[in-house]
């Protein structure tokens, strides 16, 4: 079910039973997305990447502001042929600038790519993007339009913390889990079938 920022939050607040947690929402928010997008190692929950994150743009002199991973970086070595760069870690670069011959490899430094050996053609990358974070009540982005509970159980994750509740999160870090699992395995399998991502559960059933 679609649900835009203010449902959320509305769900949130009615399974939790709480009426106190709307100045919070932000900072629970802010918590949530990062579990969302950088997982959480400790209760082995992977960071949610999905085909329809995927975005390629003409690569400028930083990293795109909603960069979360690199897929692949390309150079247009002509009209017709962009030649794929290996990556590399950024301690072997230093030599590696200093080589001669057709772009080879990149690593990345802070925000910012660098690229071995140097080059002036245009560079294209394709990376895995977060979705626009909601901020009006009214706001929403692909995940809270097919999988609004991931971001109703991240969230109670977060309220779980806050009120010392540890039956909540037990419950709702495990439900989570799932959600990314079943959302990623999902979004594996219609990479082969053709068909596009639809999901997820009713976030009604929580309320």
């Amino acid at each position: 079910m679609a649900m835009n920022w203010g449902q959320i939050k509305d769900a949130v607040s009615a399974y939790a039973n709480r009426s106190d947690l709307a100045p919070l929402m932000p900072t629970f928010l802010e918590l949530a997305e990062q579990r969302i997008y950088n997982g959480q190692a400790e209760q082995n929950i992977p960071p949610l990447r999905l085909s329809t994150m995927l975005t390629t743009v003409t690569y400028g002199s930083s990293l795109p502001s909603d960069f979360l991973e690199m897929k692949r970086v390309a150079v247009t070595m002509s009209p017709t042929y962009k030649k794929p760069l290996d990556f590399k870690p950024l301690e072997l670069m230093a030599t590696l600038e200093l080589t001669a011959g057709d772009p080879s490899f990149f690593s990345m430094s802070n925000n910012a790519l660098v690229f071995a050996p140097s080059f002036s053609q245009p560079v294209e990358i394709v990376y895995y993007a977060r979705f626009a974070t909601p901020v009006a009540d009214t706001d929403t982005n692909w995940l809270t339009n097919n999988a609004s509970l991931a971001y109703v159980s991240s969230l109670l994750i977060e309220v779980a913390h806050y009120t010392k509740d540890d039956e909540l999160l037990i419950r709702e870090t495990s439900r989570f889990a799932s959600q990314v699992r079943a959302m990623q395995a999902q979004d594996e399998g219609n990479k082969h079938s053709g068909a596009q991502l639809r999901m997820l559960q009713d976030a009604r059933r929580l309320i």
